[in-house]
């Protein structure tokens, strides 16, 4: 060949182009990274929140998640653009549904509702992308990381013990508070009364039907109001139009969301039914065991 015939410009564009792909490799390797540690401290994030038995406990774990947000998901948003949230979306995708699942759990055990969009992005104020504007998550993670919510409030409603009413009235331990003895329960509740009196409050009523209540400032959420808030959204899930975004992942999501309702349903069925045949303790050792037994299977 020629000097003159083009060689060193094409090998000059063949170079660019190594570099770009280099780039582009590179930066999917830090989201990659960058995602696995959003995913590995919402799991923190929400095994703080099912251990939560105070007010305390709950804001430690809200402290958790916004510390989540000014490190992490700051770290994968510096790495995105406007059109390269789709770009990498399979890099990303996974740390952000993980994160939407913590914030959506945290919000449910605060509230005993749901944690919209707007909700979840307005927490993103101050974190940017690439190109200096508000980071955003879209509404295809949004959505699959609600579908994940459900198996938490599943394990949620395993756990708690007692009903709200009982909760509300003082004849119950709070939710999904530790085991103790009968005796000393009664001895705890005796003294909370006791403070609540000498302060001149007691701790109120919820509402018994929609299986949540207020005991002191913690809200008790029991497997009543698990199983209604899980019957809503997969009612919903089941409308929502499935898009390209949403094809791949949402049929599996359905099934476990599916399975997770009817083991919500089964805990409640077992609460009524066998509530006045078993001591508390002992049914809740019953339903905990069944429970191990069926994640294993």
């Amino acid at each position: 060949m020629g000097e003159d015939d083009g060689s060193p410009c094409v090998a000059a564009e063949f170079e660019e182009y190594a570099r770009r792909l280099d780039e582009i490799n590179e930066r999917r390797e830090r989201l990659v990274k960058a995602s696995r540690d959003v995913t590995i401290q919402s799991k923190k994030v929400i095994f703080a929140i099912h251990r939560a038995t105070t007010p305390q406990a709950l804001a430690a774990a809200a402290q958790q998640l916004a510390s989540l947000r000014s490190h992490h998901i700051t770290q994968v948003a510096r790495e995105l653009s406007a059109e390269d949230y789709w770009r990498f979306t399979r890099a990303h995708t996974w740390g952000l549904q993980e994160y939407v699942e913590a914030a959506s759990f945290l919000h449910f055990r605060q509230t005993g509702g749901l944690l919209t969009l707007a909700q979840v992005n307005g927490a993103f104020e101050g974190v940017t992308d690439r190109d200096g504007r508000t980071f955003h998550v879209h509404a295809a993670d949004y959505v699959l990381g609600l579908a994940d919510l459900t198996g938490e409030v599943m394990r949620l409603a395993v756990s708690s013990r007692g009903s709200v009413a009982a909760a509300a009235s003082g004849d119950g331990d709070g939710g999904s508070a530790g085991r103790g003895s009968s005796k000393q329960g009664k001895r705890a509740r005796e003294g909370e009364e006791a403070k609540g009196e000498a302060e001149g409050g007691r701790a109120e009523g919820g509402n018994a039907e929609g299986g949540t209540a207020t005991v002191g400032s913690l809200l008790v959420v029991d497997a009543d109001a698990c199983k209604l808030f899980v019957q809503r959204l997969h009612a919903g899930f089941s409308v929502l139009p499935r898009s390209s975004e949403l094809s791949k992942e949402m049929g599996k999501k359905m099934d476990v969301m599916l399975a997770s309702l009817n083991k919500i349903e089964n805990v409640s069925y077992a609460r009524f039914v066998r509530g006045s045949e078993y001591p508390e303790d002992l049914l809740q050792l019953g339903l905990e065991a069944k429970e191990a037994g069926t994640e294993r299977d």
